[in-house]
């Protein structure tokens, strides 16, 4: 990897919103110089038989990326990567899915790849990696429509999984029923071998309901919340105060400030799948990661404008 400072974006759809992250990037150093996001909902409509993206949500997204093209082209970068993962991976042979995806091309104005549930799960942990690169154990990513799992060791990522428990359509199959609840993650997660791989080990939590979740645990304990990459508990600690998340109502996060807020909905289902990863994965402790997908197709575009060149 070349140390020449480089300006980079990267977009993301995701299956709860839409981001654009601009990066200055100076080795393993991945500096955030401009973000932007839309809650938009992709994943919605996925928590039924057929899986459908909602016209609103398609409308708010393709608007999001008309205004990202417009920051894109302000910061000049010398590397654009797009990425959308489990919403429009559901629908991508549609006929609705496939509009989509050329109507959201149009408006970025760049190639938008779909990437699978491996690459993704791929992503987050050299993601993760790039952060710790020493790290031993699970990376575990919950989005909007799908969990990521992948087993890390001496800097390489060993083994990947992924399955359709996102924090959105969980919240929404399930609603609020909290023995629904746990048999489908029961159903899902139960014989994973990856999860046991992770023994005494540490797991390295990312997304965006996991970080909201991180930062309820840091204000429980009366921490200052200005960054939770890095914030680290032992399992036995975090494990009664995650409980307690999972079984609260959304309404009461609602109040807090806008990067708990936003996740309201999300955060008692993602709470309920981190106690299901504790109690088969059986962890040491856990570390939340700001870096993550992004970072990971931030590399991955990296080592591709490289190659070209």
């Amino acid at each position: 990897m070349s140390h020449t400072p480089v300006i980079a974006a990267v977009v993301d759809i995701g299956s709860n919103g839409v981001r654009l992250v601009v990066f200055h990037v100076k080795g393993s150093v991945h500096q955030i110089i401009h973000e932007e996001r839309c809650d938009c909902r992709l994943a919605e409509g996925l928590a039924g038989s057929k899986p459908k993206l909602s016209q609103h949500s398609m409308q708010k997204a393709l608007k999001a990326l008309k205004e990202f093209s417009k920051s894109i082209a302000r910061f000049e970068p010398s590397v654009v990567t797009a990425v959308a993962t489990a919403a429009i991976r559901s629908v991508a042979d549609t006929k609705q899915g496939k509009a989509f995806h050329t109507k959201a091309e149009k408006a970025l104005g760049y190639p938008i790849r779909i990437i699978s549930g491996v690459t993704e799960a791929r992503y987050t942990a050299q993601g993760v990696l790039t952060a710790f690169p020493k790290a031993i154990g699970l990376c575990v990513d919950m989005g909007g429509g799908s969990l990521e799992l992948a087993y890390v060791s001496s800097g390489k990522v060993r083994q990947t999984s992924t399955l359709p428990l996102g924090s959105l359509t969980l919240s929404m199959r399930t609603k609020g029923d909290p023995l629904l609840r746990e048999v489908l993650l029961d159903h899902h997660l139960e014989k994973n071998p990856i999860l046991r791989k992770a023994k005494g080990k540490t797991i390295f939590a990312t997304g965006g309901s996991w970080r909201a979740m991180a930062r309820l645990l840091m204000r429980a304990r009366g921490m200052r919340m200005k960054s939770i990459h890095g914030y680290k508990l032992s399992a036995k600690t975090a494990y009664k105060p995650i409980a307690e998340i999972a079984m609260e109502s959304p309404k009461k996060f609602k109040k807090l400030n806008k990067k708990i807020s936003q996740r309201a909905e999300t955060l008692p289902a993602a709470a309920a799948a981190m106690l299901k990863i504790f109690e088969y994965a059986q962890p040491k402790d856990i570390v939340f990661s700001s870096y993550g997908i992004r970072n990971g197709a931030l590399l991955a575009a990296l080592r591709s404008d490289t190659e070209h060149h």
